[in-house]
């Protein structure tokens, strides 16, 4: 079992999460130091969420209360309005059909990119029709 070491764990633990940590013995998690670089290389890990037969691309995980412009969205993309985006595997989004991949960002689009995400949504509702 590791120690506490305040440095090593400051940025990760505060002093009270690290007190009981150590109470009832766990490990503390870390971050990897890269040793080969000190300039951190830019990872970008994407998320995917199944909504209807449309596949949703984020940066960022989507946190339970979703903007309005979001939920908009999500009630524009499936008949059953009640849906909710379901996480998927990276391997299953592999698969996905491209005119159903919608790239999202949780900021508010500008209108370019509104009308451009409507026009790719609508195009997909005229081909089911």
């Amino acid at each position: 079992m590791k120690s506490p070491d305040t440095s090593d764990h400051q940025t990760l633990w505060n002093a009270s999460q690290c007190e009981a940590l150590a109470a009832l013995q766990l490990t503390y998690w870390q971050t990897r130091q890269n040793q080969q670089s000190e300039t951190p290389v830019a990872a970008t890990e994407c998320y995917f969420y199944k909504l209807g037969a449309w596949l949703l691309e984020l940066e960022e995980r989507l946190p339970v209360a979703v903007p309005l412009w979001l939920s908009d969205l999500f009630f524009a993309c499936t008949e059953d309005h009640a849906a909710k985006p379901a996480e998927v595997s990276a391997s299953a989004a592999d698969n996905w059909a491209p005119e159903q991949r919608l790239k999202l960002a949780l900021v508010q689009p500008s209108a370019a990119q509104k009308r451009a995400l409507w026009k790719q949504l609508s195009g997909a509702h005229a081909e089911r029709r």
